[in-house]
């Protein structure tokens, strides 16, 4: 890889973290919005307004591991070529977008639940993909 393109890795990997920074506080916030208006609404020892709390974890303990995999990677570019950088980039990208509109949607089921006070609205949809704790797909970088 010559040093053109180490740099252009380096700008892609910090553009990806200033994002994930910026992904984190809404998610954050979104999620905090949806506790307190699930407690309003149904309780706060109710499973719903729990599972605003478990959103926040589950979403933290992903965007940990990426950071970290991100910061390995930057730490390691001579070990891999260009192309297979990118593809990595790339694959990791398309999963936290699957992960974030995931989490997204979990959040905007939960308001529906408390706006119609029905708490069955707000069971967890089934995803058909492994979020980045539960894999290790990725970790061979």
């Amino acid at each position: 890889m010559d040093k053109n393109q180490e740099l252009d890795v380096y700008k892609s990997i910090n553009s990806i973290l200033s994002m994930k920074r910026e992904e984190n506080l809404c998610l954050l916030y979104y999620s905090i919005k949806s506790y307190l208006y699930s407690t309003i609404s149904f309780g706060i020892n109710n499973d719903i307004s729990k599972d605003c709390i478990n959103v926040i974890k589950e979403y933290y303990a992903i965007s940990e591991k990426e950071r970290n995999l991100l910061l390995k990677l930057k730490d390691n570019l001579n070990l891999f070529d260009y192309s297979e950088i990118n593809e990595y980039l790339n694959n990791l990208d398309d999963l936290d977008e699957l992960t974030i509109k995931y989490y997204y949607k979990v959040l905007e089921d939960i308001e529906i639940a408390c706006d119609m006070k029905e708490p069955r609205r707000a069971k967890r949809i089934k995803k058909n993909f492994k979020f980045l704790t539960e894999t290790d797909e990725y970790d061979y970088i």
